[in-house]
């Protein structure tokens, strides 16, 4: 049989096209594989959120926290038991005229949503410095967009525990850094430290007339046969923002809910109660290095505590007393609230 120059071309061709077929599905294949394999950086925070379930440990620790006009450091003890036993005890007095932890924002361990926090942060893996005698890696989170808080996180890189946090306001400054000078992971040691500590507050029988802890609830909607008015929510919630938390609590047939909402990193709790209940007619003393200041939206008289790092706004509207706690920025902030009070954006 003669084989002709159009047989050889035909061929050719045949060759080619299989050759290019194939390489389009060995890049098909292999960008569908990358796509499907975490990144370096979700690979971390799902370490962050896992290890204190699974790893027991127990340290010493540096506090300094920066608020608006003071300064305040304090040493203190850490000793975590795997499966939700989390206790700090201070190893001497803050230092900066504070008699105890600062008043809201006071750091720990962060709490984050990690599908969340990808869409909204930045985050960037890289080795980190010596800490407490453990090599680690460096997590820099940073918001996408403006008035969000971010964080410098250093991971034990074998136990993934964080040995130093850096929490920057929404401007971009320090305001909060705690790092551990020694810690260990001897799950005999940590029982030990734990069996000295005093027992914790929840452990404690309660006074008389003591509000009962708060009930967790699935949805809103799970609220509405037992609330005698309507649920405000914060509808819709700044961008970037979801329900994540549902509570209430019964206090002398009043229902009091907390609405907690997070877009991965930053959080707004939003209480609400009834104006006249004992929960809300005492609200807790403000200490020394806290200021409170009285600003008006929407025609409503608001009190303001701004530590700088946290923001508290507290109002009364149609017999009802509400309190918004929040990481974003001061401005975003009081927009948030006008909303609320006259349902303009």
């Amino acid at each position: 049989m003669r084989i002709t120059d159009t047989d050889n071309i035909k061929r050719s061709l045949t060759i080619c096209g299989v050759s290019l077929l194939s390489l389009l599905l060995y890049l098909f294949c292999s960008a569908y594989i990358s796509a499907q394999e975490p990144s370096e950086a979700e690979v971390w925070l799902e370490r962050l959120e896992e290890a204190p379930k699974k790893i027991s440990y127990a340290g010493k620790r540096m506090v300094v926290t920066w608020l608006q006009d003071t300064t305040i450091s304090s040493e203190e003890r850490v000793v975590h038991q795997a499966g939700g036993v989390h206790r700090v005890q201070p190893d001497s007095p803050p230092k900066g005229g504070a008699r105890r932890r600062p008043m809201f924002g006071y750091p720990d361990q962060p709490r984050i949503d990690r599908s969340l926090l990808m869409q909204n942060y930045r985050v960037e893996v890289s080795p980190g410095d010596m800490i407490a005698g453990r090599p680690t890696r460096l997590l820099r989170i940073t918001p996408r967009r403006k008035g969000r808080p971010a964080r410098n996180l250093w991971l034990d890189q074998e136990r993934g525990i964080v040995l130093r946090l850096e929490h920057y306001d929404t401007e971009g400054i320090l305001r909060s850094i705690f790092v551990f000078s020694r810690i260990t992971y001897d799950s005999a040691r940590v029982q030990q430290m734990l069996d000295k500590l005093p027992p914790p507050r929840s452990s404690r029988p309660e006074r008389p007339g003591q509000p009962p802890r708060w009930n967790h609830a699935e949805q809103p909607e799970a609220l509405k046969d037992i609330l005698k008015r309507p649920l405000v929510l914060l509808d819709p919630p700044p961008e970037g923002f979801i329900l994540r938390g549902v509570q209430w609590m019964r206090v002398r047939e009043q229902i009091h809910v907390q609405l907690r909402y997070t877009d991965g990193l930053a959080s707004l709790s939003f209480f609400q109660g009834e104006k006249h209940s004992r929960v809300w007619k005492r609200p807790p003393a403000l200490p020394p290095h806290v200021r409170a200041e009285e600003l008006r939206i929407a025609n409503h008289k608001i009190q303001m505590i701004d530590n700088g790092l946290i923001r508290l706004l507290r109002w009364s509207q149609r017999g009802q007393r509400f309190t918004l706690i929040s990481e974003l920025s001061r401005s975003a902030t009081i927009q948030l609230v006008a909303v609320l009070l006259n349902g303009k954006k």
